[in-house]
């Protein structure tokens, strides 16, 4: 399918031309999938923030993509001490800090990947609505229905930050991709020139593909449809590999009994 090919360049010449491929990366990503409900989200958390739905939809899956056998381990038990007696909780919570060897609070949590200080930075400057305890934002961070709105939220953030700085990253979701896994600016801070890096050129590439590949995310009926239908499967593979290697660890069997997670 991608083996190069020759064609005319010009009279009485010919030119061979290899056509493009999509990145591992990317690929990658297009093994995301999306229910109707997450989608609905999805466009719901774009018309709020005016941010376009396939780059929320892209940063999630980015997300997803990278969350290890650990990650997932510890998603679960934050999860669970959400729902443990406070004593139960606190015990729970001390010995994932003392194994991570710092505060839980600092975790990337739920489907956004976002910590505890990025969501209070977020309420500060008037974006969301915030809880004050800690307790609080754990429970916002993990309710995967506000995934995409945190997402939008971050991203509107970093474009205003920008723009107030005279900087436009309108139409740039490459960069809006790079910076929402570095915070509002970046190591340089606010430049005129900002440039992606590969996992943002890659966000950027997956939203494209999905505005060309995926009906228009504008009505109530499209809404329902998923994103990438034909991924899911592949999606649930992965996800039943990820179990059955953390269950071939008998103490990993215990914990994930003990969470009420096998």
């Amino acid at each position: 399918m991608y083996r190069p090919f020759t064609m005319d360049a010009h009279p009485g010449g010919m030119t061979t031309m290899t056509p493009h491929f999509p990145s591992w990366r990317l690929l990658r990503l297009r093994h995301v999938s999306f229910d109707a409900s997450a989608r609905a989200d999805i466009q719901q958390a774009a018309g709020r923030y005016r941010v376009p739905a396939p780059l929320i939809a892209s940063v999630l899956a980015d997300e997803r993509t990278r969350l290890d056998l650990f990650d997932r381990v510890q998603d679960r038990l934050m999860r669970l001490s959400l729902r443990l007696p406070t004593s139960a909780s606190s015990a729970l919570l001390a010995v994932l800090e003392r194994i991570c060897g710092r505060d839980v609070d600092t975790f990337s949590l739920g489907r956004a990947q976002m910590k505890s200080a990025t969501l209070a930075r977020l309420g500060a400057l008037g974006y969301l609505n915030v809880p004050l305890s800690p307790v609080g934002r754990r429970k916002m961070l993990l309710d995967d229905a506000l995934a995409p709105v945190l997402v939008a939220a971050c991203l509107r953030a970093t474009a205003d930050h920008w723009h107030a700085h005279r900087v436009s990253l309108e139409g740039r979701p490459e960069i809006l991709g790079t910076l929402y896994s570095l915070g509002l600016t970046g190591g340089r801070g606010v430049h005129p020139d900002p440039q992606p890096s590969a996992r943002g050129q890659a966000i950027a590439d997956h939203a494209r593909w999905l505005t060309l590949r995926v009906a228009p995310w504008t009505s109530a009926s499209q809404a329902a449809a998923p994103l990438t239908s034909r991924m899911t499967s592949g999606s649930s593979r992965s996800s039943a590999f990820a179990r059955s290697q953390l269950m071939a660890s008998p103490v990993a069997r215990r914990v994930c009994r003990w969470a009420r997670w096998a």
